[in-house]
Formats: structure tokens, sequence, C-alpha cells
């Protein structure tokens, strides 16, 4: 102390300041003084009344943070100088020193008069210790319940430290709730505590009533004007924000406030972007958010390099992307933004996966929408609902059925029907509608149909009218191959409201599922040109593309004994082949006036017989017109041999429901005969008819009718039946089921093929199926196909019928689909096992 005293002189002799000569010299006087005190090991003598004046007169001049110094060196020389601490909370409060002035208050001990107490919550609360604050300034109203400075205070510590009901109750209690009473002086602090609560409330409208009412108590309270300049932007209330800046006048509003509020600016025009993408139509639905990106561009100029504004005009430039459907340019700016090892919140992570969802990478978007979610628990948020919908579908885009179906139970379980329930403002929770459109989407996508049409049922007896849940409706009819049912849907969301873009696109589907080119192809354009960005119009125009490209449509198969072999009796000779094979392919035009393709067909069969090799060539020419329900096709072909092997096909297809299709063809040179037959110059006149009752659930009855007249006399007629169901039906599994029954009949005996006289047989086929991969239009699947049964032939008895098949399927955007497999066959004939392998391809491949 001796030392910081000499030290003092020093300096008033260097400096020479007379004018504060003797102020120093009582300073360094009462600091030699300290200085012995401490020194001494005698007791301590109080510090003179005068001398404590004169700190305390010091302090209101102006010099308190030099007064606290000295006063926390005489309070270690006196700790037990208890004015001379309480003045010290008092004196550290004035400058701003709020750590110290809690710390000399903790020293003081309870019991301490209340305007200590005072400044010790105000110390508190500026030092954002919230718990001790609030426990200092209830101890205040305790003894003054009138205090309004501490009422205020209160409230504002109860809002620093989170708890906002709690200080929404108490500035209820407080404030009158007259507001004409509100309007008196006294109250100001009270009004603008509740300001600043609705603030953080993020009550927009009220935050900026309540300072307007502290303009109107004190018309020159700088930082409320300051106030509703942000406020007023943060509600989107910008020409009130811009004249509120006007009236301040720039210079009042330093340049990062600037920045904030042209930031707040920008984001009014995303917002009202946000609303205008729902009620707007066409290319003008993105005007405010091209403005919004406009006036982000000039915030990014305007704030310093790497700075927070800077960094936050990018964040919210994500937003703007995303919402303008500019995907690939969010996620280069995104790149950019990791390249800065910037740490995106929440919100921008969120406009990052919608980008990546859309640019089909569902396995990034549902990382970012998963880190999105994770980053608002972690700051105590609730889940944003609209984040973990979007979630559900990025989890379907990644074959993640079941993930899916886990994180939209957790929403149905905990989203009620009513928003403020039993209340007078009860509404209805458009979330609770979605999660249940969605359920029943989700089965639909996974193939539980069942539980689809229930969910939607049930759904619909509540509200009838929500269109989403009527297109859902009309997207399990398509599911179900019932696409008259579909449109009567869509036809009718049409009717109510015309610009619904779901039912739209779902109209012009069906109407391309029905042959509806015209009308498909119109809307098509129509849509496109309003909503170019859709993936739902893009899909249909590729759909359309597909329409319009040449087919090839080729299948093959092989097969061969494996052991043994039929005998003819009665030529001694093999009825069957050796080995054989066939080829069938047709190769189809693009669309000719919309309704005609030609097409030409080329049918190769051969096979060895014993020493003998055999083979068929036929090929043609056609004309096929699909119009609507009824498609007609007809063909001039010829074998490829010697002889009169010209012939003529026909064929029709009725269908003039959904329920059911009838068909009808005639050849007047088949290939549907044993090639055995035609070695011997032998040709049929074919007749068939099937017709199919459709059932829903995948249920199918098909009876059929097939009569050929042999070159040779014989005359073969056939009857059949074929009942086809799908027991099980899953996301990745399927389990079919076919019932057969057949019979034929043959007039004529003793010739070179198979000819029984009379047969029949009965069998059942299971067909299971395992989705084994996909992403979008592509896709992988393997079947196996086991068939059991029995064949009865006239004079040779029943016997058993066995089969099993093993095959691939690939697809890839409806451009190809490729079918493989192999089979095992043992079936009798003229009472005589065979056992026979096969091989097989099928192929259809678009000609884009």
């Amino acid at each position: 102390m001796a030392r910081r005293a000499e030290g003092l002189l020093l300096r008033i002799s260097t400096r020479c300041e007379k004018r504060r000569f003797v102020q120093l010299i009582t300073e360094a006087n009462l600091c030699l003084l300290v200085a012995i005190f401490a020194a001494s090991a005698t007791p301590v003598i109080a510090l003179s009344a005068a001398d404590h004046d004169r700190l305390i007169e010091r302090a209101r001049n102006g010099e308190s943070a030099r007064v606290i110094r000295d006063m926390q060196i005489a309070l270690r020389a006196d700790p037990t100088n208890t004015r001379l601490r309480r003045d010290a909370v008092v004196v550290a409060n004035w400058a701003e020193d709020h750590d110290t002035a809690v710390g000399e208050y903790e020293r003081l001990g309870p019991g301490q008069p209340l305007y200590v107490v005072s400044v010790a919550a105000l110390s508190y609360r500026r030092a954002e210790r919230w718990k001790p604050a609030i426990e200092a300034y209830r101890r205040v109203i305790r003894d003054e319940p009138k205090n309004y400075d501490a009422q205020a205070g209160l409230v504002h510590s109860l809002t620093g430290d989170g708890q906002l009901d709690s200080a929404s109750a108490l500035i209820d209690a407080f404030l009158p709730s007259s507001l004409r009473e509100r309007k008196q002086k006294q109250y100001l602090p009270l009004v603008e505590a509740l300001a600043i609560l609705r603030e953080r409330q993020e009550r927009w409208a009220e935050a900026l009533g309540a300072w307007k009412d502290v303009l109107e108590l004190d018309p020159d309270f700088a930082n409320a004007k300051v106030a509703i300049v942000f406020v007023a932007s943060r509600l989107g209330a910008a020409s009130i924000a811009s004249d509120q800046a006007k009236a301040i006048g720039a210079p009042r509003i330093q340049p990062d406030a600037q920045l904030r509020l042209a930031q707040d600016r920008t984001a009014y025009q995303m917002r009202h972007g946000d609303v205008q993408l729902s009620l707007d139509l066409g290319l003008a639905r993105f005007g405010w958010t091209d403005r919004a990106l406009a006036s982000n561009e000039a915030d990014r100029k305007a704030a310093p390099e790497n700075s927070s504004y800077a960094n936050n005009a990018m964040f919210d430039r994500l937003i703007a992307l995303r919402d303008r459907v500019r995907m690939d340019d969010a996620l280069k700016l995104y790149e950019e933004i990791k390249a800065r090892n910037l740490k995106p919140p929440p919100y921008a992570l969120s406009a990052v996966a919608d980008a990546y969802l859309y640019n089909r990478k569902p396995f990034d978007a549902r990382d970012h929408y998963l880190r999105a979610l994770d980053g608002v628990a972690q700051a105590g948020g609730k889940p944003v609902e609209e984040w973990q919908f979007a979630l559900i579908y990025a989890y379907l885009e990644c074959e993640q059925w079941q993930a899916a179906s886990d994180l939209l139970d957790e929403l149905l379980a905990k989203l009620r029907p009513f928003r403020f329930e039993k209340s007078p403002l009860q509404r209805d929770n458009p979330e609770f509608a979605r999660a249940r459109v969605m359920r029943a989407l989700l089965d639909l996508y996974g193939d539980r149909l069942v539980a689809s049409k229930a969910w939607l049922d049930e759904f619909l007896k509540l509200a009838p009218h929500d269109l989403s849940a009527r297109a859902a409706l009309a997207s399990w009819y398509s599911a179900n191959s019932m696409p008259n049912h579909a449109s009567d849907q869509f036809l009718r969301i049409k009717a109510e409201d015309p610009n619904y873009l779901t039912g739209r696109l779902g109209l012009a589907e069906t109407a391309l599922s029905l042959s509806r080119w015209r009308e498909a192809r119109i809307a098509s354009k129509e849509i496109i040109a309003e909503y170019p960005e859709s993936r739902g119009a893009q899909r249909l125009s590729d759909i359309l593309r597909t329409h319009d490209s040449p087919t090839l449509r080729l299948a093959t198969q092989m097969t061969w004994p494996v052991s043994g072999g039929a005998r003819d009796a009665a030529e001694n000779r093999p009825s069957r082949a050796d080995r054989d094979w066939k080829i069938d392919a047709y190769a189809h035009s693009m669309p000719i006036a919309e309704d005609y393709r030609l097409y030409a067909h080329a049918f190769v069969s051969s096979a060895r017989f014993s020493s003998v090799d055999g083979r068929r060539e036929r090929f043609g020419l056609g004309l096929e017109r699909q119009v609507e329900s009824l498609a007609l096709a007809a063909e001039l072909h010829a074998d490829r041999r010697p002889g009169n092997t010209q012939g003529l096909s026909l064929s029709m297809s009725y269908v003039p429901s959904d329920e059911w299709r009838a068909r009808l063809s005639v050849d007047t040179n088949s290939t549907d005969i044993a090639l055995r037959a035609s070695l011997a110059g032998i040709q049929a006149r074919q007749f068939s008819f099937s017709l199919d009752r459709r059932y829903p659930l995948l249920r199918n009855l098909n009876l059929g009718l097939n009569y050929a007249r042999y070159t040779d006399g014989n005359v073969r007629s056939a009857v059949s039946a074929t009942w086809h169901e799908r027991w099980i039906s899953q996301p990745r599994y399927k389990l079919d089921m076919d019932f057969a029954l057949y019979a034929s009949r043959n007039t004529l005996l003793g010739v070179p093929y198979f000819n029984p006289v009379r047969d029949a047989s009965i069998d059942a086929t299971l067909v299971g199926e395992w989705l084994t991969w996909r992403s979008y239009e592509r896709s992988f699947k393997q079947r196996l196909i086991g068939t059991a049964g029995a064949y009865w032939q006239e004079d040779f008895g029943t016997l058993p019928v066995l089969s099993i098949k093993y095959e691939h399927e690939w697809e890839r955007q409806r451009a190809w689909g490729i079918r493989y497999g192999i089979g095992w066959t043992r079936r009798p004939y003229d009472g005589a096992q065979e056992q026979r392998a096969q091989i097989y391809l099928d192929v259809d491949w678009k000609l884009k």
C-alpha cells in the first residue's frame, strides 16, 4: 500500500495537474492511511465519516469505478465495516461492475436493508444470475408489494431464466386488467417488461402493442423506438418498421442493427413467399420468394466477411432457394458453408434435407432431417412436425418402410383432432388429418391394401370432403387396377377445387391408364407449364414420353428332358421333343394419330425329335388401335416355308368397367399348336375367348374358352377357370395363389402329336415374391413359383403334376424390364411321367 501511495504522489508531481491537486492529495492520504492500517498490528481505526462521505460524493460525481477499488482496499483492511460494504454494493452497481456488487452482497449475509437487496437484485439480473435475482426480487416485493421496479425486475429475471409461463402469469397479476389503468406512469417498468416477455415468446403483435404503450408513457424512450423497428420487422409490418426507422434517424441505429433490420425485412419477404406458394398459381407464386432472394443477396454483400450477419444470410438463403425449388443452387451453397467450417442451425439443415430429397438422394436427406431434429432437441425445443413428416418420406424413399411406420405411429399417438381443445378458439388440427391420410398412403406404398383402406374409410367418415383423403382413396383404386373408380374420385375433387395439383396430376395419370391419350397430353402440358418444378408433373411427362416411344417385347424359352420321355405308343416314336426353344417378339412403332401403332411380329420355334429337327418361322405385320375401353389389332402373317401358310389374326379387348374385361381372338394359322403338327404340314384355325371378373384387393376370376380346328380334321375344344388371390401383401414380401381347373377334348386319334381324347387337370400355384432392392423406378425382385396338382387323361388315369420355377426381374425407370429364370416340371403324357427343365428370358424395352 505504501508503494501505491508513493506512485500516486509521483504521478501528481509528474503531471502537475494543479486543478486536481487537492483531490489527489486527499486520495493519496486515504491510500497511505489504508496502507498504515493494513501494515499495523494494532487494532484498526474505523474510516472516518468524512472520508466515507467523500468516497460516496466522488462516486456520485462519476468516479464510481475508481471509488469501488478504494472501497475494496478499505474493506480488506476493515472487513467488518458493514456500512462501507453495503455502499460498495451500490457503488459497484453504479459502475456496472455487477460481479463485484453481488460478491460484496454475498459477503454481507442475510437480513440486509431493502435498498441493498434491491440493488443486489438488479446486479444479479444484469450478471444473468437468474435464480438469486428471482429470490432477491421476491424478498423486495414481499416487503414492498407496490414496488413496480421490483415487480418488473422479477418478470425480467423469470423471462431470462426461461420461465416464460411464470413470467406471463405474474405480469398479468401485477398489471391492471384495464388497458386505460395501465397507461399510468408508475406502470412503465412493467409495460416494458411485458414487451420484452412477448418478444421472447415470439408473440410479435403483442410485443409491438406493448412497445407502443411504452412510448405513449415515455415519448423519449429511445430503446422503445428502436425495439418497435425490429419487432415490426419481425412481425412483417414493413411499413411500420420503415416509418419508425425514418423517425429515429439512421445515426441512432448502429450499423449492426441496420444489418439485422435488413435481414428481418428479408425474412418477412420469405415468410410472405411461403404463404404465396400455397395461394397463388403457376410461376406467379414465386414472386415474393424471388424478391427475398434479391434482398438476401444485398444482405450478404452488405455484411462484413465472416460476420454472424454474413453467415445468417447464407443460412437464410438456403431456405429461400429451397422455397424457389432451386435445389442444385441450395446444395452448392451448402457445400460452400461446409468448406467454411460453419455449423448451420437446424432450420437450415432442414432446407438442405429438402433439397437432397428433391434431388433423389434420400439417404443424405434422412441424415440431415435427423440432424435438424436432434439440434432442436438439444436446444430443449419440441420436434418440428413438418420435419418429421418429411423424414417419413425420406425413410420411404430409402426403402426403410418400418422406420417410416414407427415414426408416423409416434405422430399419430400425440396429435389431437383439435387445437385449443375445450376452448372458444377450438379449431381443426390439420396435422391430425395429414397424419391419418399419410398412414393410409404409407400402407398403400407398402402394399398393405386392407390396412390402407381401413384407415381411409375411418377418416372419410369424419371428414368426407377432405381433398387429401379423397385423393388417397383414388390412389388406392389405382393401385388395385381400378382406374375408372380412381378417375371418378379425381373428377369429384376437380369439381370442388379445379386447381388442386394432386387432383390434377391424378386425373391425368388415370386418363393414361384408361387410354385417353389426348386428355392426358393436354393436362400434362398445362401442368408442366404452370409447375415445371413439380416432381409429379415431371413424372407425368416422363410417362407420356415412354408411351410415345417405340417398344420391343421379346419372350424366349428353352426346355429339355431331364430323364425319361413319353413315347407315342401308336407310332413307337417320341411325341415330345428332346430339346426345344422358341422366340416370340413384337416391335411396335411410335403412336400414330394418338390411337394407332404399327407392329412387326416374329415367331420362331425349333425342336429336336429323336433324330429329326423341326423348325417353324412365322412373320407378320399388324396394326393396333386403342381407344379408351376398346383395343383392336389385326395382323397379316405367313410362315417361312412352302405352301399356303398365309394367315390373318384378329383380336379385341373390351373393358366396360373396372370389374369386367373380355378378350376375343381369331387366328387362321395359329402358333398355339404342337411343332410336330407343323412339321407334318398341319395348321389350325383357332378361336379363343376369356372373361375376367375383378374384385378388390387383387382378386380375380378368369373363365376361358378355346376352340381349334386342325387341317387334319381334328377339333380341339377346351375350357378353363382360374381364381387368383393375394394372400400376403407386405412391403418386401408377397404371396399370391392361383387355383386352376382345365378340361379339353379332341375328335381325332392317331395323329403325330400329343392329342388326348379327353383330359382334365386341377392345380394350385403359389407365387412368393421378394422385393430385394428398389430405388425409385428401378427395382430387383426375386420370385419362387411352385405348382402342385393332378392330371387326368382318358385311358391313362390320374397322375400328379409338379412344377417349380425361380426367377429374377429387373426394372429401370420405365425404360426397360427384364425377367429370366429356370424351372423344372414333372407331368404325365400318355401315362408316362416326363421331367423337363427350362430356362426363359422376357424383355420389355421402351426405345426412348
